[in-house]
């Protein structure tokens, strides 16, 4: 039986492309990989923000339940206006 030049050549043909393929697959999964966890660790500022959320949680809910005058106005002096 007779190998004819482009016969081999076939053969080494699709040995490049798998390797090609493989190696693209590989490309495309870390390029996946390292944009998800790019986007999923949280910003710094976003950090600050989440910190100044449960600040202000916490101090809403140190003020009374009481309904009398000086309560109220305790409340009123004890609440920062600034962050609105």
């Amino acid at each position: 039986m007779k190998t004819t030049r482009l016969g081999s050549w076939q053969a080494g043909n699709g040995s490049v492309m798998a390797i090609v393929i493989v190696i693209t697959l590989l490309l495309l999964g870390t390029f996946y990989i390292w944009k998800f966890r790019e986007t999923a660790t949280p910003d710094a500022s976003e950090q600050r923000e989440a910190d100044q959320a449960a600040a202000n949680e916490a101090a809403l809910s140190q003020q009374s339940s009481s309904d009398d005058m000086s309560s109220i106005e305790a409340d009123l002096t004890a609440t920062s206006f600034d962050s609105i």
